[in-house]
């Protein structure tokens, strides 16, 4: 017969990460979870500057939005990237299959012969024909990405850090330069943890 909690177990669990205790704290906080590495930001605030909770944790806060600052620059290659992928993905497909732009790309930039109208009725027509230019660029497209991917990959085999660990590494130096009361390996992991969008990631702990 399975072993059920007891009612003194369920009152003794905690109910968030500002009930844990600092050993468990930091185990989370070493396996990068971001709001462990925020939790233990607030109790090394209290412990620095000889604050209660709720005074350390609103200059936590105050921390974390001078992390915020610049984020929106920080992600722009990011945001480029995705940008550029979303639109090669929603433009290749009219771009081999539609009849009218594969006409209007050809009189414009390719000058290729126009086939019969009866060989241009279906979209597979007008794929087998659109094929002949576009063929070479999505397949050059292909195999440069698949580079880089293996030179990102060198990169990390080699410990060199590619874009986006940078960008957090960034973020973690200007923090810690603002902050250097604090210890520096806290307020490192909050920031190199930290994502990089706009959504805030923790609000103020609700406990009954």
């Amino acid at each position: 017969m399975a072993k059920l909690p007891t009612l003194e177990q369920a009152r003794a669990m905690p109910r968030g990460l500002v009930e844990m205790s600092n050993e468990n704290l930091i185990i989370l906080a070493e396996q990068g979870m971001n709001e462990a590495c925020f939790e233990r930001l607030v109790r090394d605030v209290m412990r620095c500057d000889n604050l209660e909770y709720l005074q350390a944790l609103s200059k936590a806060e105050e921390i974390k939005q001078e992390n915020r600052k610049h984020v929106a620059a920080y992600a722009a290659m990011n945001w480029a990237g995705i940008g550029f992928s979303s639109f090669c993905l929603v433009a290749c497909v009219p771009m081999v299959f539609s009849r009218s732009l594969a006409l209007w790309f050809n009189k414009n930039f390719v000058t290729t012969d126009v086939p019969e109208p009866a060989d241009l009725e279906t979209v597979w027509e007008v794929g087998a024909w659109t094929w002949n230019w576009m063929e070479p660029a999505l397949g050059t497209g292909s195999f440069m990405l698949l580079c880089l991917q293996l030179f990102r990959a060198q990169l990390v085999n080699m410990n060199y850090e590619p874009w986006t660990a940078r960008i957090r590494t960034k973020r973690a130096e200007n923090l810690c330069a603002a902050y250097p009361q604090y210890t520096e390996d806290i307020v490192w992991d909050f920031a190199a943890t930290s994502a990089l969008n706009r959504k805030p990631s923790h609000t103020e702990p609700k406990l009954c």
